[in-house]
């Protein structure tokens, strides 16, 4: 229910938070999973990007969403398109 308040992330700013370019969306990281949040409406939708942990979303485009992959020793950055 995204009516009630709940913590997100915590962590410096920029830290697994990016807002759509439109301001009604936010891609976060929740459980390891890319999860992007209408603001309006309350839903919300998992990205489906493999099995490896996510972290760092980056809302670049309104369709395109980039984020690391990988582990602490070493990722990459991919990127997941709506």
């Amino acid at each position: 229910n995204l009516r009630q308040s709940f913590e997100l992330a915590r962590g410096t700013p920029g830290d697994g938070l990016s807002w759509s370019p439109d301001g009604t969306q936010l891609a976060t990281v929740v459980q390891r999973t890319l999860t992007i949040f209408t603001i309006h409406g309350g839903r919300s939708e998992t990205i489906d990007t493999g099995s490896r942990p996510v972290s760092y979303p980056l809302w670049v485009l309104p369709n395109e969403i980039w984020y690391e992959s990988g582990t602490d020793n070493g990722g990459q950055m991919l990127r997941a398109t709506r």
